[in-house]
Formats: C-alpha cells, sequence, structure tokens
C-alpha cells in the first residue's frame, strides 16, 4: 500500500546526531517505505531567531523535490510581520501548512489568534505539534512539558473555518470537528479525523509497519492513508504539488 506521509522534518537537530537528513536522503527512504508524499518542516525554523530564515532555507532545500515534499511554514506568530510572512510563504515559496511551536517560541496560543484566523481565510491547515521529542530524554534546554491539548481545542473553537492538525500525542474523541490528528500516536479515531504520519527522521520508520497491518476496513485506510492529506494539504490552493 503507498501512503502520504503528514510528519517529517528536514535538517539537523541541535541536541543529537540525525542520521540522513537531506532532502534526497530523506525522500529516498520514504520512497523506498511506499510513500507517495510528504508534509515537511524545517527542523531549524525551532530555534532560529527569525524564523523567515528557516521557511526560506526550507523552500531551498525541496526546490528540487517539489513534486514529493509539500512545504510547511514555521512563524512566530507574535512577529509584528507575521501575516505577511505567511502570504509570502504561500505565494512565493509554495507552502501548503503553518506550524506553531508555542513552546519553543515562547508564547501562549492566543497570542495566534489572528495569524490562524489570516491562515484560514488563505485555507491553509494549522499544524501544531503537542511535542517535537520525547522530553522524558529531552536535553537542559529543550522544554520541558507536551503541549496541552486545551489550548489547542479552545484555538479550534474560536476558529472554526480553520483545519488544525494535532501531532505527536493522541486526538480526544471529543476533539472540536476541525481538529485531525496522527495515526502514529494511540489508538486509531474515526477515519474522517486521521492522518498517518511517522516523524522521520527524528523517529524510526516502525509506523509504517502500524499503518501496514491496521486492522480496519479498506475504505477507512485509505482515508488515513491518502484522502484526509490530500483534502487537507492538496485540494483546497492553487497547486504546486504534483501527486504520483
Amino acid at each position: 500500500m503507498n501512503y502520504f506521509d503528514c510528519n517529517v522534518s528536514l535538517g539537523p537537530w541541535p541536541f543529537r546526531r540525525i542520521i540522513r537528513h537531506h532532502a534526497s536522503e530523506l525522500r529516498e527512504d520514504l520512497e523506498e517505505l511506499g510513500c507517495l508524499g510528504a508534509l515537511v518542516c524545517n527542523n531549524g525554523a525551532l530555534l532560529y531567531a527569525d524564523t523567515r530564515e528557516g521557511n526560506r532555507e526550507l523552500a531551498e532545500k525541496i526546490a528540487p523535490h517539489r513534486d514529493f515534499f509539500v512545504g510547511c511554514a514555521t512563524i512566530d506568530p507574535t512577529w509584528p510581520q507575521a501575516e505577511k510572512e505567511l502570504d509570502e510563504c504561500i505565494d512565493t515559496l509554495g507552502f501548503r501548512a503553518l506550524r506553531l511551536l508555542p513552546q519553543y517560541h515562547d508564547y501562549n496560543l492566543t497570542a495566534a489568534l489572528p495569524l490562524v484566523r489570516h491562515a484560514g481565510m488563505r485555507h491553509i491547515p494549522i499544524v501544531i505539534p503537542s511535542g517535537i521529542v520525547d522530553f522524558r530524554q529531552r536535553h537542559r534546554l529543550e522544554p520541558d512539558a507536551f503541549l496541552a491539548f486545551e489550548d489547542v481545542r479552545k484555538l479550534a473553537q474560536d476558529i472554526p473555518e480553520t483545519y488544525f492538525l494535532w501531532l505527536d500525542a493522541v486526538l480526544p474523541e471529543d476533539a472540536p470537528e476541525n481538529v485531525y490528528g496522527e495515526l502514529n500516536r494511540g489508538r486509531p479515531i474515526p477515519s474522517s479525523r486521521l492522518l498517518f504520519g511517522s516523524g522521520m527522521p527524528l523517529r524510526s520508520p516502525a509506523a509504517y509497519l502500524k499503518v501496514k497491518h491496521l486492522q480496519c476496513s479498506s475504505q477507512m485506510k485509505q482515508w488515513i492513508t491518502r484522502k484526509n492529506f490530500q483534502h487537507l494539504f492538496l485540494e483546497k490552493q492553487n497547486a504546486v504539488y504534483c501527486p504520483h
């Protein structure tokens, strides 16, 4: 079976060695596992003082692979020109999603309301990870706790016209209908709310075995592995990405 992957990243990690983190290497590894394409973020954007540099770096890295990688912008919503930066990421860099990192960039999600509203008007989904790494084995300079889902719930309820993707954690069964989750974390929920994500290369490719042997109907597996990804990242905007 072939898949789309909603959770991969490029670039080195500052606190441990990551093998095969370049775009060509990651694409090769993903395609060997049956991946058709992937939503990708830049690891450097977590710690750059100016997240704009991280977005342009990501665009350069995936430029030869636009038939495979879908770019995801990382923006600090407290920056004065955050909405302008999102427009440039969409219109100039061809990105299709926005990642928020309140733990790394030190803000409360309520500060993201204007940017998230703007993203919704541009039909851009919001990607919010509960955590990038396992904090039980964290470096002392990394955040010391996972992001609480209740913060995401309130944001999603305040802006119901915007789609959200909650990564690296179990999606509660009573989550708002505009919030999607990741199969790789926890138990399955209804297919209309799940996407497959591996977390590569920060995590091992074991998630691919999980989805391969997932006990569900073929129709549900299609939603999890392909259709939800296409719905969120490939259908609602002018296509730059060319699926296989």
